[in-house]
C-alpha cells in the first residue's frame, strides 16, 4: 500500500532529484533506484522513507520536500 497523504511530496522531490541530477540515469545510480520510482515520485507518489534518506545524504532539502516550507 502506497502513502499518499500529501502528494505534493512526491513532486517536491522530483524537483529536488532534477536539482542535484540534471540527468536522469545519474540520479538512478546515485540514489540506488528503478527508473520507475523517480517517475512515481512525478506522478506525486511520496518517497519511503529510505529514499528520502538517500536524498538527504545526496544534498537534498529533505525538510522541503516533507513540509513544502523553505529553512
Amino acid at each position: 500500500m502506497r502513502k499518499t497523504a500529501d502528494i505534493g511530496i512526491g513532486y517536491r522531490a522530483t524537483a529536488e532529484v532534477r536539482r542535484l541530477f540534471p540527468k536522469k540515469k545519474h540520479a538512478i545510480i546515485a540514489i540506488g533506484c528503478g527508473k520507475n520510482v523517480l517517475y512515481e515520485w512525478s506522478c506525486g507518489i511520496a518517497p519511503s522513507a529510505i529514499y528520502l534518506q538517500r536524498l538527504h545524504e545526496l544534498g537534498a532539502d529533505v525538510i522541503w520536500i516533507l513540509t513544502g516550507k523553505r529553512g
